[in-house]
């Protein structure tokens, strides 16, 4: 069967996840463009941003000490945590493990609020999701997930090689397949799935701004072997 990812421009579009309650760990499999328009215009553009519920808790490209994230796993191994250690032009399995549990909305592939200043951290008080174009990346996302706790290296890299077991109970706090295909909503399916079943438990995230729905996934892990209801 067919499976899909989202493609974002790097210009106006964006995924924008409900609130979670004590997200220490994301996970996601990402295609990074090597040509950000954002970037070529002398601006950041971010990958995550948890704003302003964690002052500091995001990740982006003009990011030297981004001291919210301890541990940045790329397809199972360990890298500095940088923007330069993701690789462009590629899929790649990304895991991103934070100091502290944080509780709140996530956004990706842009900035969280609308009107900050890289220059004015002080100004990163807005406490809506983003409605702006500011700090959009170009690239796309497949599988995102939320967990409650540091992963073990042996339980990414079982996701890197395709997540065809069971989720780890208790662990995950959602699970966003982005395998809708259309449209702008995509849907967290972690209720029931100590049934062995994926199954949409009423939170959406948005797309912003309609991004592309692509046939291409990576080659390893962006399906699983259950059931999705």
């Amino acid at each position: 069967s067919e499976h899909y990812s989202v493609e974002f421009n790097g210009v106006n579009q964006f995924l924008k996840l409900p609130s979670v309650q004590g997200v220490r760990s994301i996970s996601m499999w990402l295609y990074k463009n090597s040509e950000q328009p954002g970037m070529a215009n002398g601006r950041a553009v971010f990958l995550i941003d948890v704003r302003p519920v964690i002052s500091s808790g995001y990740f982006f490209s003009h990011g030297t000490n981004m001291s919210y994230w301890t541990r940045l796993l790329i397809d199972g191994v360990e890298k500095p945590v940088a923007w330069t250690s993701l690789p462009n032009d590629t899929w790649a399995h990304v895991h991103l493990e934070a100091t502290e549990v944080y509780s709140g909305p996530t956004v990706l592939m842009a900035a969280a609020t609308e009107r900050f200043d890289l220059a004015d951290s002080s100004q990163a008080d807005d406490i809506s999701m983003p409605d702006s174009e500011f700090g959009c990346m170009k690239g796309k996302l497949a599988s995102v997930y939320h967990w409650d706790r540091p992963i073990a290296t042996s339980q990414v890299v079982t996701m890197v090689q395709g997540f065809d077991q069971w989720p780890y109970r208790g662990g995950m706090l959602s699970f966003y397949p982005l395998e809708e295909g259309s449209g702008n909503l995509v849907s967290d399916l972690t209720h029931g799935i100590q049934y062995r079943k994926y199954v949409w438990n009423g939170k959406s995230g948005v797309l912003a701004n309609v991004p592309k729905w692509t046939l291409d996934v990576p080659l390893t892990g962006a399906w699983r072997k259950v059931e999705i209801l």
